[in-house]
């Protein structure tokens, strides 16, 4: 099975954009998920939506009927890397995925 795709995508905060992404990765392993974390300028691609499982957007690049995934608004991460209210968000996201695989019966 493929891992979880998290795509943390930005813009001109570039350093931050790939700090946080990494930051969510560490935090994802923690905590035992098994997810891959991708980051994404939407100045080098804004033709298309990326491919992703969740699509954790650092500006309003996309809307919600235009991805094929959940999306959450992380903006707050730019001040504040820890900020509680965006990691639940991010965090209830994952365990939507985790019981809906525990959920699958097995052959």
């Amino acid at each position: 099975m493929q891992k979880f795709h998290v795509c943390v995508l930005g813009g001109s905060c570039g350093n931050r954009m790939v700090m946080i992404a990494e930051h969510l990765d560490e935090l994802f392993k923690q905590h035992s998920y098994e997810c891959r974390v991708t980051s994404i300028s939407v100045w080098e691609c804004f033709s298309f939506p990326p491919s992703a499982d969740l699509l954790l957007q650092l500006l309003p690049a996309y809307k919600a009927e235009e991805v094929d995934c959940p999306t959450i608004n992380i903006r707050k991460l730019i001040q504040d890397i820890d900020d509680h209210d965006t990691l639940e968000l991010i965090f209830n996201e994952l365990e939507k995925h985790v019981r809906g695989i525990s959920q699958v019966p097995v052959r």
